[in-house]
């Protein structure tokens, strides 16, 4: 049928569901134009159309529509809004109708405060007058923004506009699965692509229990790149809770039972009946898609809806493979057995069917981890990623919080040489030279590290130096195990400039080796050159003519475009203050302005971009950033740093499978980076793919066994998917690699704490502290001493970690913990609790979606008493993390507060069940009136842990 008539038809079809159901069939009837023929077939028609719920397939539909369109007897009241292309709403431009449907009209805007296309969907002009219509649609607004998924359409703002809601959302550039199939079925590798997207985007909204229920080829948009975006979330709801002990708000969008919600062919059987739905019902429709997309037709092709009716209820589909061959065999199990009458026969979950269509890559979900964004920082060549993934661990009691797993270090071993070079001191001061000396340290530390491959020699990423603010070699020795250090300094004399460096043994504070040049400042790529073949004629690394060919390519052949970029380097790397972030960007644009083709300059730039928008939130600088990094990769699609600013630019906007492209693209060059494993495994792990991780995070170890960062980050993802042991395994390399490194111990104290070793871990978080005070070993170590009943003591390192960072609402809520259970500090816990309140709101006004910091704030509303806010919170946090361990541990203390023993247990159980550790719930003195209780005492000690 033409694409127009269809469009008729659905017209008339909404039309025709904004009136009661006799109005309905008056107003199609009176569409045969006086036919008495066609009336009483489109009335007979239309009442069992009625039954169904849906018109959209109807020959009913088609018949008034057709007649419609010929008579042009659309009532005015229910035609289209006049909205015109060029009208602003708030801050958005429209620019073009994209279409409409029941739910209303989509257009192409332009955001002008952001500077990006979006689309703008607004209701029909009269669902104000249908309060449930006018719910759907705001339910549709608030289903798809509480996920957060690659395969989602994400969901900006909603607005208002002269009384008038609207959505604003990702434009998708791309086609409809609907009008992907019409010509015939996809090909085997694309089914694959686009089932594998859908079931993870399914996967990401049942976690969240959300129930689309109008899954269907006009929902799915494929865009260019081949990536799936589910749309149109008008008709989810949010589902019930398996416990029937839950309080009734955690069921705000329950449908009432009976009604039919959903599109005719693609409606599971009990949807159909008009049965209760779950997530089983989405699946049925996952494998109708699959089926479609395989085989290009519709599993029941039926046109007469009875008909069509009684194929869903009663007859099996066609087997897949006899209409396209080409299906392996375990695609068309797959297929059947998601479109089973029976829900209890099918697929049980979205994971489960990826585990069959996919085997290679299926995971079971991670437990969530408790991260703290941290900075991401490209310096050059060379890039220290600290995302967040690795920031931060939960540590877990009533003490509840962070066990932090930080940057890494590196100690020798014997043949082993761990280089590490300083920033370089500028000695006639001024802001300029001092940048352009560290941009040349900077870019040094790359040149060796490039020479130094299948040597003896590992170069400690300049990133990490800067990380933890090693300024002298007595610290990298302590910190990062390095048993040589370069350290140099520049002196400007007119027009030329003296650069002197020297090779150090760190343990002995002997010169080994040092050199001094004079050269003209105006030639920076000579100077940069002398000091790179230098520094390896001191470290004994080979400079034959392909290694100069290597070093003297500087991406540029403007000397001031060079020393503008070394400028800029050198600013990124003093990031914290933010004038240098603003002097980094205009040090880039300078080079830029002068070599339009400089790809390092526009991936240094993309960084520079990135930086400023982690300074500020403001998502202006996202476009910035991204528009640097692809140009970057454009103008040199070899070069390493260009694809590891996409990469990491995609990381953090959520983007991860384009990611693991990126960072894919970096390992194929420059198979030793150390920061593009660290950014493959976040993106795997963040698309659930633990195995993929992994053996990332391992091939990361053997690129460079003798650095402890991977080793730090495998622990990290151990802790992440409750692997204790193995993660006690991995410090345990980290401290023997470094054991001036205090970051290492603490992690191992949280490690041993988790394996209830109180003992171990409390002499493990001392160490640290003797090594380097932190508020993170001061927390660990109170919260050791918490679990072991000593209260008091607990209090005061909590204090002292309060002292140092005194707004993180995580310590205060420890703090409040401590004093709680102290004798006589009943009035000093109320206080630490509502500062804990007070900083975790400010934190939910940055990111509202923390569901760490929702489920902490409603600890702490429940602890001074505020039952319905720590309730509301409570239901917030649980929606956005439903599987989260911590997150059913706060629901535990929240509901045990609240006098609601039975609901307490049951979250207690779940808790445990998803990896909360059975030690700390035995020492949390808040469940010390149940040590008695039956129900608790086969909780703690129930095998199933």
């Amino acid at each position: 049928m033409e694409r127009k008539r269809w469009d008729e038809i659905e017209r008339l079809y909404h039309a025709a569901l904004e009136l009661k159901d006799k109005e309905r069939l008056s107003f199609l009837a009176s569409a045969c134009a006086g036919d008495e023929l066609l009336r009483r077939e489109v009335e007979s028609l239309l009442q069992s159309d009625a039954q169904a719920g849906s018109f959209i397939e109807s020959p009913a539909i088609e018949v008034a529509a057709r007649s419609l369109a010929e008579n042009e007897r659309l009532p005015k009241s229910l035609a289209s809004s006049s909205l015109e292309p060029g009208a602003v709403i708030s801050h958005y431009r429209l620019i073009s109708r994209l279409g409409a449907g029941g739910m209303g009209e989509v257009y192409r805007a332009r955001d002008t405060m952001l500077g990006r296309d979006v689309a703008l969907k607004f209701p029909p002009e009269d669902f104000p007058l249908d309060p449930e219509k006018l719910e759907r649609f705001r339910r549709e607004a608030w289903a798809a923004s509480a996920l957060n998924h690659p395969n989602i359409c994400t969901i900006y703002e909603i607005g208002e506009h002269e009384g008038r809601l609207f959505i604003a959302m990702e434009l998708i550039e791309g086609k409809t699965l609907a009008e992907k199939v019409k010509d015939g079925p996809l090909t085997i590798e694309e089914v694959m692509a686009n089932a594998r997207q859908i079931a993870e985007a399914l996967e990401e909204a049942h976690e969240h229990n959300i129930v689309h229920r109008d899954l269907k080829p006009a929902n799915v948009m494929v865009t260019t790149k081949g990536r799936v975006k589910i749309l149109d979330f008008g008709l989810a709801k949010l589902e019930r809770p398996r416990n029937p002990a839950e309080p009734s708000e955690e069921n705000l969008l329950q449908t009432q039972v009976g009604a039919i919600m959903g599109t005719l062919p693609y409606m599971a059987p009990e949807q159909l009946r008009g049965e209760t739905t779950d997530a089983r019902t989405d699946l049925y429709a996952l494998g109708e898609l699959i089926y479609e997309m395989a085989t290009g037709q519709r599993p029941f092709p039926e046109t007469q809806t009875k008909q069509l009716m009684d194929a869903i209820l009663n007859q099996p589909p066609r087997p897949p493979r006899e209409l396209n061959p080409q299906i392996p065999e375990n695609v068309e199990a797959a297929i059947l057995k998601a479109m089973a009458k029976d829900p209890s026969e099918r697929y049980q979950s979205a994971a489960e069917v990826l585990a069959d269509l996919l085997p290679q890559t299926a995971t079971a979900g991670a437990a969530g981890l408790r991260a703290a964004p941290n900075r991401i920082a490209i310096f050059g060549v060379t890039v220290g990623v600290i995302l967040a993934l690795l920031a931060s661990l939960l540590l877990v009691p009533a003490v509840r919080r962070y066990l932090r797993i930080s940057p890494p270090a590196n100690q020798s071993t014997a043949g082993q040489r761990q280089l590490a070079v300083l920033p370089f001191t500028a000695i006639s001061g001024g802001s300029e030279d001092d940048a352009f000396s560290r941009g040349l340290a900077e870019t040094l530390a790359a040149k060796l590290t490039q020479l130094s491959r299948g040597h003896s020699l590992q170069v400690v990423p300049v990133g990490d130096l800067y990380e933890q603010h090693i300024t002298t070699a007595k610290q990298a020795a302590k910190i990062f195990g390095a048993n040589l250090v370069l350290t140099g300094s520049l002196e400007r004399f007119g027009n030329s400039v003296r650069i002197s460096y020297t090779l150090v043994d760190p343990s002995s504070d002997r010169q080994i080796s040092a050199q001094t040049l004079t050269l003209p400042i105006s030639d920076p790529f000579d100077l940069q050159d002398r000091v790179v073949e230098g520094s390896a004629g001191m470290l004994g690394l080979p400079f034959h003519e392909a290694q100069r060919r290597q070093v003297e390519s500087h991406g540029t052949q403007n000397s001031t475009a060079f020393q503008n970029y070394l400028e800029g380097l050198g600013y990124l790397q003093n990031y914290e203050k933010a004038e240098n972030i603003d002097n980094a960007i205009s040090s880039f644009q300078t080079a830029l302005n002068i070599d339009a083709s400089y790809a390092l300059a526009y991936a240094g730039l993309g960084q520079a971009y990135w930086s400023k928008y982690m300074a500020t939130k403001d998502s202006v600088w996202v476009d910035q950033a991204r528009g640097s990094c692809t140009h970057a990769v454009n103008l040199d699609p070899k070069l390493p740093a260009s694809h590891l600013c996409l990469g990491i630019l995609e990381n953090g906007t959520g983007e991860y499978e384009k990611a693991i492209r990126e960072f894919q693209s970096v390992l194929e060059s420059d198979p030793a980076n150390t920061s593009a494993y660290e950014g493959l495994a976040t993106a795997q792990y963040r698309l659930k793919r633990t195995k993929e991780a992994e053996a990332t995070y391992q091939r990361a170890i053997k690129a460079a066994p003798h650095y402890w960062s991977p080793y730090n980050w495998l622990g990290t993802f151990y802790f992440a998917v409750g692997d204790n042991e193995k993660a006690a395994e991995m410090f345990k390399k980290v401290v023997e690699l470094a054991p001036g490194n205090h970051l290492g111990y603490y992690n191992l104290c949280a490690a041993q704490y988790l394996l209830g070793s109180f003992t171990e871990a409390e002499a493990t978080c001392r160490k640290s502290i003797a090594i380097r005070p932190s508020s993170t070993a001061y927390s660990n170590l109170g919260t050791v001493l918490f679990c072991e009943g000593r209260y008091k003591e607990s209090a005061e390192w909590f204090e002292r970690a309060v002292q140092l960072r005194s707004k993180d609402p995580i310590l205060w809520g420890n703090l409040g913990d401590a004093y709680k259970w102290s004798q006589g500090e009943e009035s000093r816990a109320r206080s630490a609790y509502r500062k804990a309140a007070e900083l975790a709101r400010e934190g939910l006004r940055v990111n509202p979606k923390s569901s760490q910091l929702l489920g902490a704030l409603a600890m702490y509303e429940a602890e001074t008493s505020n039952i319905g806010q720590a309730m509301h919170d409570l239901h917030r946090a649980l929606l956005l993390a439903p599987k989260d361990f911590q997150i059913m541990y706060d629901a535990a203390v929240v509901y045990r507060l609240a006098g609601r023993r039975a609901l307490a247990l049951d979250y207690l159980k779940r808790a445990r069940d998803g990896g909360y550790p059975v030690q700390s719930i035995r020492t949390d003195p808040n469940w010390k009136n149940l040590q008695n209780d039956p129900a608790f005492q086969r909780l703690i000690n129930s095998r199933n842990q």
